[in-house]
């Protein structure tokens, strides 16, 4: 049987429950056909027409009758149906009728043979083109989230081995050179049979090789072809028209991946250049301290573990030439090359200011803010900017200061108590040129420390500045016994390599007794 076999068994099966019907039945296959055997009834002798039963007689064993099955599905008759007649009933019009109605019957247990077996066919293509659409959805989805170029042939390769059996995939990265010929590097084995094949990709179309078993697809942007694409089998391999889309799918798929990565890779460097020269510029500016007789001075600078996020904190200690001690802690409002620009005038500005004015702190702050409205310095910052120095007739020591809308002072006791000296902050600077600005004062003991540092270090996402600053109070708790030094490093030890915005510290001790400047 040609089509539809299970069925005209099963029908031809049927024959013996009515041996006087039909005593003998066969189904020749459609068409042209040898000599049957002996024991098969012999094809019809003429082409039949649609419903036509011919009947010829055979001697005494019956006569023999053919009657064409109705189409299948296809449109084209699935065969004739061949009967030996009984030899007892005349091959009348009834008789014949009868012939028609088992050939009918047969013909649309074929069609419905035929239509289940079309409908399964159709599911079967349809769950293998979800599989491949799902397994290419996956490459699309894991691609931009690669960040080198070996990770995207590592996302192929397993989608190439998922998608097309392809049992090696290589990539080759075209990288331009200086003379513009570009340079392909082969990423994977290069031993691989495709690898041979890449170069003929280069220039934009396909390059298959059934008997060899290898593929390059080009990876093409819109103006540029940026690499290829290399797959091999270990058997020779046909390509059929939905693997060639599927091929320039997972290719256009990786030209955007390669893109992208390369586009990521000049930003991270063009930041870091931003990034190194701005922390350049802020080093550059941030001197040494000074270390006066009755003090000791430390200060640190630490820029932000988020990428290119250094900005415009800035540390200061100087002498007036009264010999004033002038010790300042601010930070100019954004995170770039510019901020560290505003950083270094305001940072001047102020130090110029304090060392000729001799004023106290609120009116050196006040004259600032003056200087940066009439010099045209278009910036913002919060500053602290304070005074040390001893009271006359007792062995102690006054700090005055004056807060730009930054975090307020910390000091540490030499018997381990730890105070915030909050006030109500004034305006920053750069905002009000005639703002009146306030003066405090707080008294130290010999031995005490005073800590001066920028938002970055007690900033927490998610959390208050308040929150930041108990959390220094109590860090610095543990580390009240040690110098200026020790503190600065052991606070900033703390967040190094989290904080999310650049830090600067500043701490001042009072000696308990004074030292003798070298040379006295």
């Amino acid at each position: 049987l040609d089509c539809g076999g299970e069925v005209a068994d099963r029908a031809l099966d049927e024959r013996p429950t009515a041996p006087l019907d039909l005593p003998e039945v066969h189904r020749p296959p459609p068409g042209a056909a040898p000599p049957p055997p002996a024991h098969v009834l012999p094809p019809a002798p003429e082409p039949l027409r649609p419903r036509q039963v011919l009947v010829r007689e055979d001697g005494g064993a019956g006569p023999l009758a053919w009657v064409p099955i109705p189409a299948a599905l296809d449109g084209g008759s699935p065969g004739t149906l061949a009967a030996r007649l009984s030899p007892h009933i005349a091959p009348d019009a009834t008789y014949r009728d009868f012939l028609r109605l088992v050939t009918a019957t047969v013909g649309d247990g074929l069609s419905a043979a035929a239509s289940y077996e079309a409908e399964r066919r159709r599911a079967d293509l349809q769950a293998w083109q979800a599989q491949r659409l799902g397994g290419l959805v996956a490459v699309a989805q894991a691609l931009p989230d690669v960040d080198a170029e070996v990770d995207v042939l590592h996302v192929l390769g397993r989608g190439a081995s998922a998608l097309l059996g392809a049992d090696g995939v290589v990539l080759g990265v075209l990288e331009p050179d200086p003379d513009g010929t570009g340079r392909l590097d082969v990423l994977g084995d290069a031993s691989d049979p495709a690898a041979d094949a890449l170069a003929g990709a280069l220039r934009g179309v396909p390059v298959v090789d059934a008997d060899a078993g290898t593929a390059a697809w080009p990876l093409r942007l819109t103006d540029r072809t940026v690499g290829v694409l290399g797959l091999s089998w270990r058997r020779p391999r046909e390509l059929r028209p939905e693997d060639r889309d599927l091929l320039t799918a997972l290719a256009a798929s990786a030209a955007q991946a390669l893109d992208r990565v390369r586009a990521r890779r000049a930003e991270r460097e063009a930041a870091d250049a931003v990034r190194s020269l701005a922390e350049t510029l802020q080093r550059s500016l941030l001197t040494s301290a000074p270390q006066p007789e009755h003090l000791e001075i430390a200060v640190r600078y630490l820029p932000a573990a988020e990428h290119a996020q250094v900005g415009g904190d800035w540390h200061d200690a100087f002498l007036t030439a009264s010999g004033t001690a002038c010790l300042v802690i601010g930070d100019v409002t954004g995170h770039d090359q510019d901020a560290a620009a505003a950083m270094g005038q305001v940072r001047n500005l102020l130090r110029g200011i304090g060392y000729s004015l001799e004023v106290s702190p609120a009116s050196a702050l006040s004259a600032l803010d003056r200087a940066m409205r009439d010099l045209g310095v278009g910036a913002l910052a919060t500053g602290v900017l304070a005074t040390v120095e001893p009271v006359e007739g007792a062995r102690a020591w006054r700090l005055r200061w004056s807060n730009a809308g930054h975090p307020p002072p910390v000091v540490l006791t030499p018997d381990g108590r730890v105070e915030v000296l909050r006030t109500d902050p004034d305006l920053l600077l750069g905002m009000d040129a005639g703002f009146q600005r306030a003066d405090h004062v707080h008294g130290l003991v010999p031995g005490a420390t005073v800590l001066l540092y920028t938002d970055g270090l007690v900033e927490r996402r998610g959390a208050s500045i308040d929150d930041g600053v108990d959390w220094l109070v109590r860090t610095a708790a543990r580390f009240a016994d040690l110098g200026p030094d020790g503190i600065c490093d052991a606070v900033l030890a703390e967040v190094s390599g989290h904080a999310e915005d650049d830090v600067a510290v500043l701490a001042v001790r009072v000696r308990p007794e004074p030292v003798p400047r070298a040379g006295a």
